[in-house]
């Protein structure tokens, strides 16, 4: 892992980054226990299909 990633983890960023999360109107109609599998390329809005991939 990067160094500068790495420094970037405290507790304190974490929990700024949650704060900002959950003041976008879009992700407070999603309930947190709905919000899983999320990373840096971002959330995917609409309704995804039912696509199978190998």
């Amino acid at each position: 892992m990067d160094a500068r990633r790495w420094k970037a983890h405290s507790a304190e960023v974490i929990q700024e980054f949650f704060h900002l999360l959950d003041s976008i109107p879009i992700i407070q109609d999603i309930h947190p226990s709905n919000r899983w599998n999320m990373d840096e390329t971002g959330i995917m809005e609409g309704k995804g299909g039912m696509d199978i991939s190998y």
